[in-house]
């Protein structure tokens, strides 16, 4: 398995170990949105389950390590470059991305023609994937600065999880749960767009939380003796007034809680709470 990262990073084998060497030629057919990376981004980072298995998911596969054996020669320059690049960190990075976003891009570094270095290339940074028929060709990547940068593929290490079909990119473990659906009704003859199942996940836990809310004890607060300014100067601090805290005061004050019956909604809360 390692033999096969090295030889995807630039490492060619030889008699006396790896050695550097990548040749590709270019052909532009297609041009993709790099939006994808950014949606799926979004989706790893604000999911609170999603982010927990990822990560726990990555810990899991890398946690073990690796270990190089072979010709003495090139199990030195291997552990040498690993040491240099921080292979630990980079293999994290790398399946950490594959899992979350189904794809993980680096540059190789070269100095005098030896790779010396990889640099990681973010995600959210890709604007453009160029492609032909079977691979990547080329990538746009715009900086912090706003610069667009073309990175051509000979230049580039693409890591993927598994690819479908006639796709270049490889597909996130959690893919099914990112992308809408659509469902014939043969009824009506139609076919109908479900959202993504986070859409609906999250549109779920917003009405939960906007249940919630509609609910908290509320009080109408009645000064029978008092009106006009100090009436307004007593109403703005009840409204400053922090959960739990009192208010003191010698008027007289009438104050009635308004009954309200969440039993209703709290049933659907605890249905959906049951269903996730």
């Amino acid at each position: 398995m390692f033999r096969k990262i090295l030889e995807k990073i630039g490492f060619k084998r030889s008699e006396e170990g790896f050695f550097e060497g990548v040749s590709g030629a270019i052909s532009y057919s297609s041009i993709e949105s790099g939006g994808v990376f950014r949606k799926r981004f979004e989706y790893f980072v604000k999911d609170p389950d999603t982010y927990t298995a990822i990560m726990s998911l990555t810990s899991f596969i890398v946690g073990p390590g690796f270990h190089v054996s072979g010709d003495g020669k090139a199990v030195e320059i291997v552990n040498r470059f690993n040491r240099v690049v921080g292979m630990d960190q980079i293999l994290f990075k790398a399946v950490c991305e594959m899992l979350w976003a189904g794809n993980s891009f680096w540059i190789r570094v070269y100095d005098g023609g030896r790779l010396i270095d990889l640099k990681h290339i973010p995600l959210t940074f890709i604007t453009a994937i160029h492609r032909d028929d079977s691979k990547i060709v080329a990538l746009e990547v715009q900086t912090i600065t706003g610069q667009v940068l073309k990175i051509d593929s000979e230049n580039l290490v693409h890591f993927y999880l598994i690819r479908h079909g006639g796709e270049v990119l490889g597909s996130p473990i959690n893919r099914p749960l990112t992308e809408p659906r659509m469902v014939y009704d043969p009824d009506r003859n139609a076919c109908y767009q479900i959202p993504s199942y986070y859409d609906i996940k999250w549109s779920m836990e917003w009405a939960m939380w906007r249940v919630l809310m509609k609910y908290p004890p509320r009080h109408i607060y009645r000064f029978p003796r008092i009106g006009g300014e100090t009436q307004r100067e007593y109403a703005e601090k009840i409204k400053s007034m922090l959960p739990g805290e009192d208010i003191v005061t010698n008027q007289e004050v009438d104050v009635i809680q308004v009954k309200m019956d969440p039993r209703t909604s709290s049933t659907h809360i605890s249905n959906i709470s049951t269903t996730r």
